[in-house]
């Protein structure tokens, strides 16, 4: 059988270019819509074969399954994933999982090709668990095609994801060449793998950088606002209690979201500190969000449309789609951050 991947490779062009020709022509350049046109002639494609789900215009939807709506990191990528879905003649199904393992589980297990054509996993939550593997694998075997757009899960698992401990690695270093020592890791819970490779990235630098008190400078801020404001202040009293200096780019904070980025500035303001000439900032998620904040907010993240198209090209692919996918990552540097040099004057 021909497959929408042997299209692709035979017109040099992305799975989701293939389904952009079948299903929304007039998007697509000239150019490249001949050459997958040609290409559905040379090797007789039928569009039937897209997917099993077909029959019953089943495939036209997508469930997206996100950790926690209210994170601004999941809304962005509710929105981005819902705009390349519609351009590419897909409904997206949003379903809030509020961090609940159960929740899960239930939705995986009652989700039908006869209305569901794939679905995509974004949490931060550990998918590894014996329990929710299960439910991945039953839904798999009932015929959906699902994608973790979060973490690796395994092979069977087509995985989307940022290098996420390149991106703490590449925070750290930016405000230590900067001058800022020490430098708080602002994490989230251990159980989750995303802040654990964080944490990872964060002590790897730290180590290069010839640091050895990391640990003493990594804090659990729950993903949340409050807990973040909570766990920077106490450690700003306990260090302010033992003399440390604050001066012009002397102390600095990684941020794993933007919650707890806000959380810590909070914290800092609270104390009468200002950013960045008392403390630095980098948050290791890039959200519209960051550059609205005063101060604005240094960020090293991904494009959240990338991220989306990524997810679609997998789930067009079906079992041709590669086990992971890495993600580009920037550095976009702003107010929270940018400090300034000595006044020489």
């Amino acid at each position: 059988m021909v497959r929408i991947t042997d299209v692709a490779r035979a017109a040099n062009v992305s799975p989701a270019t293939v389904s952009r020709v079948l299903n929304q022509p007039d998007i697509v350049v000239p150019e490249k819509r001949e050459r997958v046109l040609a290409a559905i002639r040379a090797l007789n494609y039928s569009p039937n074969t897209l997917a099993h789900g077909l029959r019953a215009g089943a495939v036209k939807t997508v469930s997206l399954l996100v950790g926690d709506i209210s994170q601004p990191f999941h809304g962005a990528f509710a929105k981005a994933i819902d705009k390349v879905g519609e351009r590419l003649g897909y409904h997206v199904l949003l379903r809030d999982l509020d961090h609940s393992e159960d929740r899960l589980v239930r939705v995986l297990n009652e989700l039908r090709p006869s209305d569901t054509y794939g679905v995509v996993i974004a949490t931060a939550d550990d998918l590894s668990v014996p329990r929710v593997r299960a439910a991945i694998a039953t839904a798999q075997e009932r015929g959906l095609f699902v994608v973790s757009s979060a973490q690796i899960v395994d092979d069977s698992v087509p995985s989307i994801v940022p290098r996420y401990q390149a991106i703490s690695h590449l925070a750290t270093v930016h405000l230590a060449t900067a001058g800022v020592w020490p430098i708080i890791f602002l994490g989230g819970s251990d159980s989750s793998p995303l802040s654990r490779e964080r944490r990872e990235g964060f002590e790897r630098a730290s180590a290069e950088l010839g640091h050895d008190d990391a640990a003493r400078w990594m804090l659990d801020g729950q993903f949340a606002v409050d807990e973040s404001r909570h766990q920077v202040d106490a450690l700003l009293s306990r260090e302010l209690g033992k003399g440390i200096r604050l001066e012009a780019s002397r102390l600095g904070i990684i941020a794993v979201n933007m919650r707890m980025a806000i959380g810590a500035l909070q914290a800092i303001t609270d104390r009468g500190l200002s950013v960045p000439q008392d403390v630095a900032l980098v948050c290791c998620e890039d959200l519209p969000l960051a550059s609205e904040w005063r101060p604005s907010v240094t960020t090293v993240g991904i494009d959240f449309a990338v991220l989306a198209e990524a997810c679609f090209a997998s789930l067009v692919a079906g079992k041709d789609a590669p086990p992971v996918t890495y993600l580009s990552h920037k550095i976009t540097v702003r107010n929270s951050s940018r400090i300034a040099e000595p006044d020489q004057g």
